[in-house]
């Protein structure tokens, strides 16, 4: 759904009172929802709600670029008719442009989390969550553009990217990029086209009864590359019915990026040299010191290996046929 656009067609509302007053318009497969404009121009969804007795009223949420309040009376004017009633109120109070457009990105990701007729419990969820991504676009970036993009292009060149999605991590700080129980993965990335990668003790300590493998891709800048963005749009083509999916995606996405969102969708890496490049390294052949050659007042130890004398694969079969690996 496109959001940004019925928002650029909406006016400002004709009337005030003494009610949260907007002009809003109907969105295709949510009905009972608005996209709106309130009375100083800012973006504004409305999600049908049902008020609450005075018991089990929630406290409104304010901070620098949203605001939120539940159950609130609305008068809303489209076109020549005005009607009224109770919607949680999600309002974007910045003037950044591009920060508004992912607002109402997430807008839409929101909606098809909640669908037309969601229940007060959902809605609550819903916009908490809501909440604390958007307040992610505020923070400082957790990982590399170069990282994450050879994360998402492991997703898009899988035989099944809905299944490394839902193995990916919630936090760019896990430990490992994909964790799918006995079978898991780390993607390593490099610009160099030298397959020297940087890892942390616990990385390559694995579990009993675990597997992993790591996923070495060279990704070089290019102008003429793939950005960020497009690999993004290629996964989500490729999942579009799920709608789990497509959020986890793009929640990863912001959380990691943060503050840094606008700039770093648009870096673009060598999309053939990446496919050609990558290659899977088993644990058990990775060069590492053993946990027992680390005196105890030595932790959190971080080192660079050389992988290129290290044996390869193209392919990496699972214990099962539901596995991780199979998907890849």
């Amino acid at each position: 759904m496109d959001l940004l656009t019925i928002f650029n067609s909406l006016p400002n509302p004709q009337i005030t009172g003494k009610d949260f007053v907007f002009c809003a318009s109907p969105i295709d497969g949510y009905e009972n929802h608005r996209i709106s404009k309130d009375e100083r121009g800012n973006a504004t969804l409305l999600i049908a709600s049902v008020k609450n007795s005075q018991e089990d009223v929630l406290p409104n949420i304010k901070f620098r670029n949203l605001s939120v309040l539940f159950d609130a009376r609305c008068k809303i004017t489209q076109e020549n008719y005005v009607e009224e009633g109770y919607f949680t109120v999600l309002t974007f109070l910045g003037d950044k442009i591009e920060l508004q457009t992912h607002f109402l990105k997430l807008c839409s990701l929101l909606l098809s989390s909640l669908g037309n007729s969601p229940k007060p419990s959902d809605i609550y969820k819903e916009v908490y969550r809501f909440v604390d991504l958007f307040k992610s676009l505020s923070e400082p970036p957790l990982k590399t553009v170069q990282g994450l993009w050879a994360e998402l292009f492991l997703i898009e060149q899988s035989k099944q990217p809905m299944v490394l999605i839902n193995a990916w991590h919630v936090s760019p700080n896990d430990r490992l990029d994909f964790n799918f129980g006995i079978e898991r993965i780390e993607v390593k990335s490099s610009s160099t086209r030298h397959r020297v990668h940087h890892f942390s003790q616990e990385q390559l300590t694995s579990p009993a009864n675990t597997k992993l493998i790591i996923a070495s891709i060279f990704t070089e800048p290019t102008n003429r590359g793939v950005t960020l963005e497009e690999l993004a749009q290629k996964i989500q083509n490729k999942v579009s019915n799920q709608i789990n999916e497509i959020y986890h995606l793009n929640a990863v996405i912001m959380k990691t990026l943060g503050n840094s969102l606008d700039e770093a969708i648009k870096l673009a890496f060598d999309y053939e040299l990446a496919q050609d490049s990558l290659q899977y390294y088993q644990l058990e052949d990775i060069p590492k010191i053993a946990p027992e050659h680390i005196p105890p007042q030595i932790f959190d130890l971080k080192f660079r290996v050389d992988l290129s004398g290290v044996p390869s694969k193209r392919k990496i079969k699972s214990c099962d046929k539901q596995g991780l690996f199979n998907s890849l």
